[in-house]
């Protein structure tokens, strides 16, 4: 399983040191993934709308409602035109280092786990679409997470995603542990 210590680091929030803050998903964010394919895994942190609880949560699943796939168009030679996307996302369990981590200190098994959906950038759904939402499964939406993993799925790499509440920071210990300290 590859490792947080040398996982590629993204942050959308703007809270996470050490992490690449960028402010959305653009071509920036697609160039600096497509380098990290040595990286075999990459971190993303997002802001998230509509959290069942307002802490940070863990990203086991999406679903793209974004209505756009950053892969459309000629096919990037460093991956397949239609990338596998099963069991993307890292779980909690595989970001322990057996050398230094116990099951019980690892402070992301204390965070809820969600499915994100993806939505396109300044959507907000009525409560009404937020109850569509839920009833397909979603738990929380936001922004770049979702098309980033697309990129990232393109060229082989696994994702772990965390959305905090949209506003809200990261605690130290987290930002930490993520960073692979």
């Amino acid at each position: 399983m590859p490792s947080l210590k040398t996982a590629t680091r993204i942050d959308y929030t703007s809270s996470v040191p050490g992490f690449s803050q960028l402010k959305k998903f653009d071509q920036q964010s697609i160039d600096l993934i497509r380098k990290s394919s040595d990286s075999k895994m990459i971190v993303i942190v997002d802001s998230g709308y509509a959290l069942p609880k307002a802490v940070p949560h863990v990203v086991t699943d999406h679903l793209n409602l974004t209505g756009d796939n950053p892969l459309i168009g000629e096919n990037y030679a460093g991956g397949p035109r239609f990338p596998v996307i099963n069991d993307i996302y890292v779980k909690v369990i595989d970001t322990l280092d057996p050398k230094k981590t116990l099951p019980m200190n690892n402070p992301l098994g204390n965070l809820p786990l969600g499915v994100a959906v993806g939505l396109k950038e300044g959507a907000v759904p009525t409560e009404e679409q937020l109850n569509a939402i839920r009833a397909l499964g979603g738990d929380f939406y936001c922004y770049n997470l979702v098309p980033a993993m697309l990129v990232a799925a393109h060229i082989g790499l696994k994702v772990f995603g965390i959305v905090i509440p949209h506003g809200e920071q990261l605690d130290k210990d987290l930002c930490k542990y993520l960073k692979g300290e």
